[in-house]
């Protein structure tokens, strides 16, 4: 039987400042800047989008944003495997980054499971 009360776990961590992996450590790159713009990071897939204030979306590529939230997908794959939660579970996993806050939503099996939104 899989355990997704460990998501809550996993989506507070996924909002932290700091994430390390075997090649380096990585701070957040919105840990001292407010981004323009509100950010959406698909753990499932990797992606990160960018929705401007004119209604635009456009994916984010080759920059400290990409490198710190594709790590953190990367990150996601390991943890969900390490504790015994298959991929095909998860309906949805994103971190929502505002000016405001950023939080995490894990959707699996039907229960939403979010962090609390850090500032």
């Amino acid at each position: 039987m899989v355990k997704l009360n460990k998501l809550k776990s996993i989506a507070n961590n996924a909002v932290r400042s700091s994430i390390w992996n075997p090649k380096s450590i990585g701070m957040d790159p919105f840990e001292h800047i407010r981004p323009r713009g509100i950010y959406v990071v698909d753990l499932i897939r990797g992606t990160i989008t960018l929705h401007t204030a004119d209604d635009k979306e456009k994916l984010v590529s080759a920059d400290d944003v990409e490198k710190y939230y594709k790590t953190m997908a990367e990150w996601f794959h390991q943890v969900l495997k390490k504790e015994g939660i298959p991929l095909d579970i998860i309906e949805q996993a994103i971190i929502n980054i505002t000016p405001e806050y950023k939080q995490c939503v894990i959707e699996a099996n039907g229960k939403i499971f979010k962090s609390i939104k850090s500032e």
